[in-house]
């Protein structure tokens, strides 16, 4: 099976664990792909790339810069 086909399914299989309305942080979001296979949920990303959030956030969604390695977040 392809990388690509494996995440895919992966992301299926997480997707519905998920119940519609929930909150999901998704740490490490990278490209915030696992988001077209969510249910309507508010969703939130937090990655290290600061260039793939800028794009994200342009696109509307909210996702944060963060090194959690480094960082001390606050969130509810």
């Amino acid at each position: 099976m392809a990388l690509r086909e494996f995440i895919k399914n992966k992301y299926i299989l997480v997707s519905k664990l998920i119940k519609p309305g929930s909150s999901v942080l998704d740490i490490g979001c990278n490209k915030a792909e696992i988001k077209d296979f969510l249910p309507d949920v508010s969703y939130y990303g937090i990655d290290i790339n600061k260039e793939v959030v800028n794009e994200l956030k342009k696109k509307g969604l909210k996702v944060y810069y963060a090194d959690l390695n480094k960082a001390n977040l606050n969130f509810k």
